[in-house]
């Protein structure tokens, strides 16, 4: 057998070994030289639910930094995810690429361009091509010749195209009407289907002439299809008032805020992750805010001022259609004695400019000022009764009938004033009876006895008398009496309540104590809220051991890990990474190893069975909780 001369091999091992570092320090050199780069975008076309990959290639070259270009962030957005490196040898020859991923979500439907991305190296920079791409509506995808998915956005005007996130409608039947009247309209918000959003404020109306009341009830939820997309729908019903005549131009727009889900893309070079399926976007992805403003279409009305020919006496501003009952009661009565006189006014329209009907001046009638009282109708508040109360008095014994009322208004459907007259009223009125005045005796003269004196016979007093100069009647009676005065302070209820009021004094106080205390000592109540969650992570943990999932078992460890290391180092969990571990912990701490084996899992996938992962929760608990 041939043997080898040792000396020979390590002198062989040696050059190779030199080889190899120069060909290494010559790596920064040919850094130095010529890189290039280049830009790919995974789709040219997607809808604003999905998302596209943006991949930024830095060839000959072993560091590169990236400057994200600014965009129209209501548009689309360009989010940098990773980065990875590679160095290979092939032939005695070594190259070095850099790869930058990013994320292109989009907003709003439309054709849009990446401009350039600069990439700088050493002091030299390089520029990529800019990429145009398309953002469809929710559900446009279509299958074209070349693969590119691409519909035709639907036909329709302004904003209600269907292809913005959300937006407002204003339906309303007529847009030319007169000043002072109310118009009912139906006020929407559209929100695609499958978007989360939360109003800041209600809808409202901008613009000059017009006045919209603030809408405060709860409006009606449905779902529409418009513009070939489907929509969750707030209706509110309302109306418009014209406050001043003239050419004005309005539109709604309310205050909203988005919930834009992260959805986690997958970078792993061995194609698909099991981290990749929505389950988990839903479980370790989170949502991004984005504040937005829907409108509505611009719309043009036109007011006009009332007609000054014709317009009645009494008119006092009523527009709409309203009918007009007269009632009175008693119908029999003596003068002095008060009727009440109701009038209602009914029908649809502003009620805030309807009055009662003026009472005809008469010198055998005493009136006051009517009360009013108004119930809305089930279309709102432009429709319902207004009920009017008058106390009138009669001053004559002569009196047979109470006169006629009028109401007069405004019809804007005929274009003319119209006046509502009631019948008179037939009632009986009779002159009040006079007490007699007692006669006085005639003088009598010596021993003479005095005559009795003509008295009147006794007559029993009324519990009350008729108003006398608009006061109110006088009470003959006396009311409800009292045989002793108690104090408040000594009454039972007072107590009870006093007694409620001190005992939550004293856990206000009992709680402000604890409160102070909780202050004083920060560390022992982070101390508590990181137990709290390391039992919520050991619960995870065992129910995905309980289902014998080793791929969600080892992503929960590795968030416990993150979540709870990140608590203590005090710095992002998300951000914490293996080396991390390597760097801070000790080589015989298993979380390294648990954390590295997880970490792997989430590109490559794992298949652990049951001991292996009673092992590792009992090593991650034990570990987690030396280190609190």
């Amino acid at each position: 057998m041939k043997r080898h001369n040792p000396k020979i091999t390590i002198l062989g091992a040696g050059v190779v070994a030199v080889l190899a570092l120069i060909a290494l320090f010559s790596l920064p050199a040919a850094s130095r030289a010529e890189f290039s780069v280049n830009a790919t975008l995974s789709s040219t076309t997607f809808s604003v639910d999905d998302g596209a990959q943006l991949s930024i290639t830095v060839n000959g070259t072993r560091s590169a930094d990236l400057e994200i270009p600014e965009t129209d962030t209501s548009s689309f957005e360009i989010i940098q995810r990773g980065r990875s490196s590679q160095i290979n040898m092939i032939n005695g020859n070594f190259s070095s690429a850099i790869t930058f991923t990013c994320i292109v979500r989009g907003y709003k439907s439309g054709k849009y361009t990446i401009p350039p991305i600069t990439i700088k190296s050493d002091g030299t920079s390089r520029t990529t091509e800019a990429i145009p791409f398309e953002i469809t509506d929710s559900g446009q995808m279509g299958q074209s010749g070349s693969g590119t998915a691409v519909l035709p956005s639907p036909s329709a005007s302004g904003a209600s195209a269907g292809g913005d996130a959300a937006f407002l409608r204003l339906n309303i039947d007529k847009t030319s009407s007169y000043v002072g009247e109310i118009i009912p309209v139906e006020v929407k918000a559209y929100f695609k289907k499958g978007l989360r959003a939360s109003l800041n404020s209600a809808p409202t109306l901008v613009g000059d002439g017009l006045v919209m009341p603030q809408l405060n009830e709860k409006p009606v939820q449905t779902e529409e299809i418009f513009g070939n997309s489907r929509y969750s729908v707030l209706t509110w019903q309302t109306d418009i008032s014209n406050i001043k005549e003239g050419k004005y131009t309005v539109h709604l727009e309310l205050d909203a805020t988005l919930l834009i889900p992260e959805r986690r893309m997958s970078t792993s070079i061995f194609g698909q992750s099991p981290f990749d399926d929505d389950f988990f976007d839903n479980v370790f992805g989170g949502y991004k805010e984005k504040p937005i403003k829907p409108v509505s279409e611009e719309m043009t009305f036109t007011i006009l001022p009332l007609p000054d020919e014709n317009r009645p006496a009494g008119f006092t501003g009523a527009i709409g259609n309203f009918n007009l009952q007269v009632a009175a009661t008693p119908i029999q009565a003596e003068t002095g004695e008060p009727l009440t006189l109701t009038m209602t006014v009914s029908g649809t329209g502003n009620f805030d400019r309807v009055e009662a009907p003026a009472f005809p001046e008469s010198d055998q009638w005493k009136t006051y000022t009517p009360a009013a009282t108004f119930t809305k109708g089930t279309g709102g508040d432009h429709t319902g009764n207004k009920v009017f109360e008058q106390a009138i008095v009669a001053k004559s014994g002569s009196v047979s009938e109470i006169p006629a009322l009028a109401f007069s208004y405004f019809d804007p459907q005929k274009g003319k004033y119209i006046t509502r007259e009631s019948s008179p009223i037939p009632v009986s009125i009779t002159a009040k009876t006079s007490v007699p005045v007692p006669t006085p005796a005639p003088p009598v003269r010596g021993n003479e006895a005095a005559p009795a004196a003509t008295v009147a016979p006794k007559q029993q007093p009324e519990s009350t008398s008729a108003p006398i100069g608009g006061l109110a009647p006088l009470r003959l009676e006396s009311g409800n009496t009292t045989s002793a005065i108690t104090p408040l302070y000594t009454r039972p209820p007072f107590l009870a309540v006093m007694a409620i009021c001190v005992l939550a004094l004293l856990m206000l106080t009992v709680l402000k104590i604890y409160r102070l205390r909780e202050d004083a000592h920060p560390e022992d109540r982070r101390r508590r809220q990181l137990g709290k969650a390391l039992q919520d992570s050991y619960q995870s943990m065992d129910q995905a051991l309980a289902q014998e999932n080793s791929s969600v078992f080892l992503a929960v460890c590795r968030t416990a890990i993150q979540q709870h290391l990140g608590a203590i180092w005090h710095c992002q969990a998300s951000a914490i990474t293996s080396a991390d571990l390597t760097a801070r912990l000790s080589s015989s701490n298993r979380l390294v190893e648990i954390f590295t084996i997880a970490e792997k899992a989430a590109y490559s996938g794992a298949l652990l069975d049951r001991e292996t992962m009673q092992d590792y929760a009992r090593a991650v608990k034990k570990e987690l909780e030396e280190l609190v």
